[in-house]
């Protein structure tokens, strides 16, 4: 994201004239999740309040400020070499980054800059002493580890064929402006201007919060298989003259709630692809499997650590996951899938 002053240069003066607790001015390089893109800005600040922001913002008109989530974009969204960084990872002036509540009927969520998914979920369905009940999103980001904020302010999709991508589920949004001014929009007070400010990319200015629509909490069944490529993607491409047959692929996307698709690396059209089907249900919670809070990041983390420390013994490291994974597909499959809270 970024905010560019139309004023000059040193329009507003900073009185304090030094280094702010929020300031770092050490030259430190920031690097994607990736590693494909990096830069090393001339400040990185990291604010916990909107004042803070608010000063930054002021102290920086005239000059490109880049917001930066989590990182797992691959684009030069955030690149912001000898210019100003801003890191909310420490947002919250000491309020929860998230939480769920009621209004004229409607279910929201609003959550702060320096929430990650885990701490939106956490906020829709954990117990509490008010009378709002659990809710859930319809759709939204697959990794509890990715910065909720900078998810949707890149108007990243969610999942689900007939679902919108998360950005439309916005009620609510504030954000400080080139000026350093708290700007608030939301669905009651200014509608026309809703789908303007939805997906600005950061041309509006640097959100400190989000509000979105959601659900009451409903349930899902999941179903797992790991099959031949072939029945999703269709033959391969070189065995029929180039003709690719989409059909399998689209039966599938249409006729789910939710769908994902996850290709054994380097295995192409003769290898297969894990597939994990939800749909919505009123069946009561069944055969849930065991699993750590977290387990999808951990053992990707686990997996791309191995890779990258030792790539000689790449081919055997993804064996044994796609093996850990085919494993655990078919105990799901053997009762029929799990039914749970989604």
């Amino acid at each position: 994201m970024s905010v560019v002053s139309r004023r000059t240069a040193g329009a507003c003066d900073f009185e304090s004239g030094g280094t702010e607790p929020w300031d770092d001015d050490s030259g430190e390089q920031w690097t994607n999740w990736a590693g494909n893109v990096s830069a090393v800005p001339a400040t990185i600040a990291r604010p916990t309040s909107v004042s803070d922001l608010q000063t930054i913002i002021r102290k920086n008109q005239g000059n490109t400020v880049r917001a930066v989530g989590t990182g797992h974009s691959f684009s030069p969204l955030v690149v912001a070499n000898n210019q100003t960084m801003v890191d909310l990872s420490a947002f919250n002036g000491g309020n929860p980054k998230a939480w769920r509540w009621q209004h004229q009927g409607l279910n929201l969520v609003s959550f702060l800059p320096s929430a990650h998914w885990a701490d939106v979920r956490d906020a829709l369905t954990t117990p509490t002493n008010t009378t709002v009940p659990p809710m859930y999103l319809s759709t939204t980001g697959p990794l509890d580890s990715i910065n909720a904020t900078g998810f949707v302010a890149a108007g990243c999709h969610g999942t689900g064929w007939q679902q919108p991508t998360v950005s439309d589920l916005i009620w609510g949004i504030e954000f400080i402006d080139a000026n350093g001014t708290l700007q608030v929009f939301t669905e009651e007070t200014t509608p026309q201007e809703m789908n303007l400010v939805r997906v600005n990319l950061g041309t509006l200015g640097v959100i400190t919060k989000i509000t979105l629509h959601v659900e009451p909490m409903y349930r899902l069944r999941d179903e797992e298989l790991v099959v031949a490529t072939g029945t999703i993607m269709g033959p391969n491409p070189i065995k029929t003259d180039g003709l690719i047959n989409t059909k399998n692929l689209h039966d599938l996307l249409t006729s789910n709630d939710y769908i994902e698709l996850f290709w054994f690396p380097g295995s192409g059209f003769d290898g297969e692809i894990w597939v994990k089907k939800f749909n919505r249900t009123t069946d009561d919670i069944r055969d849930v499997p065991l699993r750590p809070d977290g387990w999808v990041d951990q053992y990707a983390d686990q997996i791309m650590s191995a890779a990258a420390e030792h790539p000689l013994v790449l081919g055997p490291i993804l064996t044994a996951a796609w093996s850990t994974i085919k494993s655990r597909a078919a105990a799901i499959q053997s009762t029929g899938g799990f039914v749970s809270d989604a």
